[in-house]
């Protein structure tokens, strides 16, 4: 009797065993890295027109790429000065990140670009991200007289452009908020005659491209120019 009770126990056990060999493994996630990505926001060469303008920053867009996956975006909230999210991407070499910042007309005003290998379940990864301000233009100044002197300058490329705004003073640094200045809103008007200057007298004179969220480039270069000297005529006849 207790021989055959341990054969059917027996033949229980196989069967169990059996039953589990079929049983698929509990699948990994060994081959994907988990992401926090943290995105601080870095001082740039870019200044605000005063009154400032809030700039209003409407989604964080992330795109991850790598030559062997397919592109994973994703959307992140603005908090103050940084950003935060989590990602699931696959392990690998090569894997870059960018990040950018788009307003209400779908404009992108800020970016950040950063390649990293996975090679952890978790990695940490922080991406600095900079304003992006209107290219500077190339100024030309000519016909230089004692009160008068013209100026050209190559058209504006920035897509969000608002004005042009000429700026002009005797002494440096020159300010777009401070110093004598003329705004033009047209982008393919490139030229100006300025008049009521002093004679032999050094100025410094720049053009700056002021976007549509009054955004500019701080390190747009100044000319400089020295009015000619006042032309005495003597009347005829007179001694």
């Amino acid at each position: 009797m207790n021989l055959k009770y341990c054969f059917y126990a027996l033949m229980l056990s196989m069967i169990i065993l059996t039953a589990c060999s079929n049983i698929d493994p509990i699948s990994s996630n060994s081959d994907v890295s988990q992401v926090a990505l943290q995105i601080h926001f870095a001082g740039s060469n870019n200044k605000l027109l005063k009154p400032e303008k809030m700039l209003e920053i409407l989604k964080i867009q992330v795109t991850v790429t790598g030559t062997d996956m397919n592109d994973i975006q994703q959307e992140l909230v603005k908090n103050g000065n940084t950003a935060a999210g989590t990602f699931e991407i696959p392990k690998g070499k090569n894997r870059t990140f960018k990040v950018e910042g788009l307003d209400g007309n779908n404009r992108v005003q800020f970016d950040g670009t950063q390649t990293s290998d996975l090679n952890q379940d978790t990695e940490n990864i922080t991406i600095t991200v900079a304003w992006i301000t209107p290219p500077p233009v190339t100024v030309t100044i000519s016909n230089i007289t004692a009160t008068s002197v013209d100026v050209s300058w190559t058209a504006s490329t920035e897509p969000d452009f608002a004005f042009y705004r000429v700026l002009l003073d005797t002494s440096q640094p020159l300010s777009a908020n401070d110093d004598g200045k003329k705004d033009i809103t047209n982008p393919n008007s490139t030229s100006l005659k300025i008049t009521g200057l002093n004679s032999s007298t050094q100025y410094y004179l720049a053009i700056v491209v002021v976007d549509t969220e009054s955004r500019y480039n701080e390190n747009t270069t100044a000319k400089e120019f020295t009015t000619a000297a006042d032309q005495f005529t003597i009347p005829p006849g007179r001694p």
